[in-house]
């Protein structure tokens, strides 16, 4: 399966650093679970979908992350991280479960203690 029709680095790029996949036919549900690799310091990514344009970009900040979202107006969407995010304990269960996020473009930082924060 390593062949390079099966797969390509834009898709890489927006599937797991950037963490948007499908939730349900048709990108009608989108889960975000970006990968936050201890060696890069930012990661953005975008793709077109049949419901519209849906980006993720995340970046280190002050011991912590901030994550931009965006949102088509059609689509239901959730946010959450993959265990073990580097050098950060996040107690808030939502991250593992799945934030939702509304249509349009949103906004989540998580602080150097692990404090969510979503605005």
């Amino acid at each position: 399966w390593s062949h390079h029709m099966f797969g390509s680095i834009d898709a890489w790029f927006y599937q797991y650093l950037a963490g948007i996949r499908p939730a349900a036919p048709g990108f009608a549900e989108i889960a975000i679970t970006p990968h936050l690799p201890a060696e890069l310091d930012s990661a953005a990514a975008g793709v077109g979908t049949p419901v519209g344009e849906v980006r993720s970009s995340w970046k280190k900040s002050g011991g912590g992350y901030e994550f931009e979202l965006e949102i088509p107006e059609d689509a239901k969407a959730t946010f959450a991280l993959p265990q073990g995010v580097p050098g950060i304990a996040i107690a808030d269960a939502r991250m593992q479960q799945g934030l939702p996020l509304p249509a349009g473009r949103s906004a989540v930082r998580i602080t150097a203690s692990g404090e969510v924060v979503v605005g």
